[in-house]
């Protein structure tokens, strides 16, 4: 079992479970949550407009990545739906994964509105990515950039799919939820590409793996 410290706002887990879901506790969590999650994706479709080198288009567009990859892992999963994971390197040189939650009455506390905009975000930029990575295809560079958002964006996916599930059924719901959908968006993507006229550790339950 671990623990980490919540910031400044969580006083409202004394509020009542009902109420606490019916509205919206942190939006200013959420306004840089989606602010980051748009950065990257609309710098990567407008900066072969607003910049002549593609180095500076591909310096610019990871730099921002790398931030949205650390707000969602470090601040907006933890802040809007109570879930962290990590990593760590143990005594014996093992790596092991750190996948945390709240415990299920303190879920209850959550907001569902902005439980479902972070959920949706993630789920809804890794179907766009896919859809870049299979329209880029005869591009090398941009396929290059588009495969390192997916990564960026499917590490963080699967890692609070990993704190919301336990191994099993992350992967069934990923199965059946998530690659449906990928798969149909990422072929619509490629159809329309070629046919297109010229806190503390008694408030967590974990789950470890050994890697």
């Amino acid at each position: 079992m671990s623990s980490y410290e919540f910031g400044v706002g969580d006083d409202r887990l004394n509020a009542q479970g009902n109420q606490a879901q019916a509205r919206f506790h942190q939006p200013g969590i959420v306004l840089v949550h989606l602010l980051f999650r748009t950065a990257g994706f609309g710098t990567y479709l407008l900066c072969s407009l607003i910049l002549s080198s593609f180095v500076t288009s591909f310096v610019v567009v990871v730099f921002l990545l790398s931030i949205d990859f650390w707000v969602v892992k470090n601040i907006t999963g933890r802040k809007l739906v109570g879930l962290r994971w990590w990593n760590y390197v143990d005594e014996e040189g093992k790596n092991k994964w750190m996948y945390e939650s709240r415990k299920p009455e303190e879920q209850k506390l959550i907001s569902s509105k902005e439980s479902k905009i972070f959920w949706s975000s993630l789920i809804f930029f890794q179907i766009l990515w896919l859809i870049m990575a299979f329209a880029t295809i005869l591009h090398i560079s941009w396929l290059v950039l588009a495969c390192i958002a997916n990564f960026f964006n499917g590490a963080n996916l699967w890692g609070y799919f990993r704190c919301r599930y336990n191994r099993k059924d992350a992967q069934n719901a990923a199965m059946k939820y998530i690659a449906p959908q990928m798969m149909r968006n990422a072929w619509g993507g490629i159809t329309s590409k070629f046919t297109r006229k010229p806190n503390t550790e008694d408030d967590y339950r974990t789950l470890a793996e050994e890697r």
